[in-house]
């Protein structure tokens, strides 16, 4: 059972917004966090960091490219091109140091995408975790629905088999808008470690 709730008091004003949902790289970065004071941060983070920009998500350009290079079946060393519309030299290192690993990890698999949508998994009454995966792939024949987790590097989180567990649960037990094939697995690729984490759902 995933424990991970939000309690408010009926007489407090509250200064930021209600805590309604929070994505599974939200909760995947929660659990990952070292020390208790390092998951109070976080808890704070999501709490009053809601809202969601495509101008200042660091990772959206790399994780569309690896969308589309892995959804067509195109050659993985393509996912590289990406940086040519990266100007920021910083994150052009972070960019290009998960590309290699990204790349590593799949070059010698064969991989085929079937379309996934939506998950969601209510956590408490007030509440809930949106559990959508990355992308579904066949990996080497066996369907995986795959979460890619980015991130960049931190002290303060490290992902590991057993910290990564709950949000495998997660994923599993969510109720998705759409058709998982057969004997199909949910797994979590860390760039920390680059594996894959994975259960049968």
């Amino acid at each position: 059972m995933l424990h991970f709730t939000s309690r408010v008091k009926p007489t407090v004003i509250q200064k930021g917004p209600i805590l309604k949902s929070i994505s599974l790289t939200q909760y995947l970065t929660f659990t990952g966090k070292v020390s208790t004071e390092a998951k109070l941060n976080a808890v704070k983070k999501i709490k009053y960091d809601l809202s969601y920009s495509p101008a200042t998500d660091y990772w959206k350009l790399l994780r569309d490219k690896v969308f589309e290079v892995l959804s067509t079946g195109s050659d993985i060393e393509q996912i590289r091109s990406v940086l040519l519309s990266v100007s920021n030299d910083s994150k052009k290192a972070n960019y290009e140091r998960d590309i290699n690993k990204l790349i590593g990890f799949f070059k010698n698999r064969k991989v085929q995408h079937f379309d996934t949508g939506s998950a969601s998994i209510k956590m408490s009454d007030d509440l809930s975790l949106n559990a959508n995966p990355e992308i579904g792939l066949y990996i080497d024949g066996t369907p995986y629905l795959l979460k890619i987790y980015y991130k960049k590097p931190d002290t303060t989180t490290t992902i590991t088999k057993r910290n990564i567990q709950s949000t495998l649960i997660a994923m599993s037990l969510a109720k998705k808008n759409f058709d998982v094939p057969s004997n199909a697995k949910v797994a979590a690729v860390s760039y920390t470690h680059l594996r894959a984490h994975e259960t049968v759902l």
